[in-house]
């Protein structure tokens, strides 16, 4: 290492984590492991950075990206089981997501089925352009949408996508609905 004196070498050697290196070289390594475990920090999962994707043992890069425009097209994760759906992930636990991360529900950006175009409804990955271009017909032939549930009418919408989408839905911007 370059720039580095011998006698700061050794004081910083024992947070220096290198890849395939046995942790019994590095004492002081171990006892800082335990240390850091202990102190892990949740983070919520709506506005978490790919650098905070990573904590999760398993989580790259690659995933963590992905995971990061997975959650923007989703406008929100409303539960970690989400986490799931992301494509390629691996088999890890929900229960190694909630060591890390917790979920903020007000965060979510609701799609307002009053005002919103057949575009911007498609645009959600649980609803594609035909749902999208039905609940915009239905609106415009039987007025306004009074409430979420309203979308079950649509032959489209089957009773487990309406409780995917539900949680994205509202008929006005001032009111939370909850199926």
């Amino acid at each position: 290492i370059y720039g580095i004196n011998s006698a700061l070498l050794i004081k910083l050697l024992p947070y220096v984590r290198i890849p395939g290196a046995p942790l019994k070289n590095y004492p002081a390594t171990q006892k800082n492991k335990i240390t850091i475990k202990d102190n892990i920090v949740k983070v919520e999962l709506n506005s978490a950075d790919t650098l905070q994707l990573r904590k999760v043992p398993g989580i790259g890069a690659k995933l963590a990206a992905r995971t990061s425009n997975y959650r923007l097209a989703l406008d929100g994760f409303y539960d970690l089981e989400q986490i799931k759906e992301v494509y390629n992930m691996p088999e890890i636990s929900i229960e190694q997501f909630e060591k890390y991360f917790y979920i903020d529900k007000t965060k979510l950006s609701k799609l307002n089925l009053n005002t919103d175009s057949i575009i911007h409804l498609s645009r959600h990955p649980y609803l594609n352009w035909n749902q999208a271009k039905s609940i915009v017909n239905y609106r415009k032939v039987h007025g306004d949408y009074t409430n979420i549930n309203q979308i079950l009418m649509i032959k489209l919408i089957p009773d487990a996508l309406f409780h995917k989408i539900a949680p994205y839905l509202t008929t006005s911007g001032l009111i939370d609905e909850s199926p």
